[in-house]
């Protein structure tokens, strides 16, 4: 009984680990994603006013 819940813990926290990297990620790839593409948008916004 004791061994089996020693290695369901080791498992649950490394699945919680990747379950973090893999949240982070998709949370923080698509932020750049849209900062730099908002940033671009709003060069061309500004260069369109210009003119």
């Amino acid at each position: 009984m004791k061994l089996k819940s020693l290695s369901n813990i080791g498992r649950s926290d490394s699945v919680n680990v990747l379950n973090l990297i893999i949240a982070i990620a998709m949370i923080v790839t698509p932020a750049i994603f849209l900062i730099y593409w908002g940033k671009s948008g709003y060069d061309f916004d500004e260069r369109k006013d210009e003119e």
